[in-house]
């Protein structure tokens, strides 16, 4: 899932107080600038997961800024009168721990889903995932991803190598109507990160240190103990690589990460939740962000280290081609097969002064608002 927090679990979800209120006081202000409402967008999520990633939050107060009225999903009651409903991450009910709460989840996601196209409310899925990245329920997830595209009206995607991907693996999601609508950066949501000097002594990092940062959940599929593995065979005179981030859920894993770098002086583990003010400093902090994902739909790890101005090494995979594009090798580097030690030496090599920022004005939220609201638009006018 994109980030903000990208080291939040699903506790944060109950700091919902603040997020609901920012979003209430952008409809307050839309109000009073006298903007019409041109559509009641109902959101799963609107900004209820705003503390564990803001990408919602940022893109709903650019709607109404729009004149859109967006409103959280009731988990229960319809909506009367919504234009759309516009749902992420439907998939997450397939992670539910046991198969019951599983396939209860899963039948409340169902009557929604049949209550809103009663009412004939397009139905309009962000495709942020292809597939869950722990398939727990194989035969479920099968039945799931044949079974929910026939109830949308549209598609986001949130790059072309995504889109490609997905109708690759589901030919059927070919006869939905779909748009390519970049995600947005997280510029807004962090203030300026501090100097790398001040980070640093703030971390205890020595300042004549190259830095090497891996940050965010720390899962099967992003690849961490080869990382390290890779790390230490490269040997870069005067490097730290630091590990910081949550195993969550799987102690196999993480033992496999404290086994790789064990007895390594020059690797750092910080495997637990980080503040923001801390992920913040470790990103000022750093060179380079590594991010050796073994498979990628979309990065918000990606996004949110560029927002704070830090250039990324990652695999030649999914969203990140496009981004690429957007800004340019300096800043996101690209490889393609394994990590090697070669290819992290090169990547020190060329990261970009620390006094300097990527152009990200293709990820502004702005436009990223107005493509939408097009694209729901387009989807009423088919449905008229």
């Amino acid at each position: 899932m994109p980030v903000h927090r990208v080291l939040a679990t699903s506790r944060e979800v109950s700091c919902r107080t603040a997020g609901q209120r920012a979003l209430a006081n952008s409809l307050h202000r839309a109000a009073g600038a006298g903007i019409h409402t041109v559509m009641l967008i109902i959101a799963d999520p609107a900004d209820s997961n705003r503390e564990a990633n803001p990408y919602n939050w940022l893109l709903y107060r650019s709607l109404t800024a729009l004149g859109a009225t967006v409103r959280e999903v009731h988990p229960y009651r319809p909506a009367w009168g919504a234009d759309v409903f516009h749902v992420h991450w439907p998939e997450e009910f397939l992670h539910r721990p046991s198969n019951l709460r599983a396939l209860a989840t899963g039948l409340r996601l169902g009557l929604k889903l049949a209550s809103y196209r009663l009412l004939r409310v397009p139905i309009v899925w962000t495709v942020h995932n292809l597939q869950p990245h722990e398939q727990r329920r194989p035969w479920l997830t099968r039945w799931f991803y044949r079974q929910f595209p026939r109830c949308c009206a549209g598609l986001i995607f949130l790059s072309e190598a995504t889109r490609e991907a997905a109708l690759a693996a589901h030919p059927a999601l070919g006869s939905i109507p779909c748009r390519v609508i970049a995600h947005g950066h997280y510029r807004e949501v962090y203030p300026a990160p501090p100097s790398r000097e001040v980070a640093r002594a703030r971390l205890a990092i020595p300042q004549h240190e190259n830095v090497l940062l891996y940050f965010g959940m720390i899962r099967p599929y992003k690849n961490v103990p080869a990382l390290i593995r890779c790390f230490i065979e490269a040997a870069l005179p005067n490097t730290r690589l630091i590990v910081a981030g949550r195993v969550l859920d799987n102690e196999p894993l993480r033992q496999q990460v404290i086994e790789a770098a064990a007895g390594a002086a020059q690797v750092t583990l910080k495997l637990e939740y980080l503040p923001d003010d801390d992920l913040a400093a470790l990103l000022a902090a750093a060179n380079l962000v590594v991010l050796p994902y073994r498979e990628i739909a979309n990065s918000g790890s990606a996004i949110l280290a560029l927002s704070l101005n830090r250039p990324v090494l990652a695999p030649a995979r999914g969203s990140l081609l496009q981004l690429r594009a957007q800004v340019k090798d300096d800043w996101l580097r690209l490889y393609s097969g394994e990590l090697t030690p070669q290819t992290l030496a090169v990547a020190v090599a060329a990261a970009p002064p620390a006094t300097t920022a990527p152009n990200l004005a293709a990820l502004d939220w702005p436009h990223i608002a107005r493509e939408t609201l097009d694209f729901f638009k387009s989807l009423q006018a088919h449905a008229a």
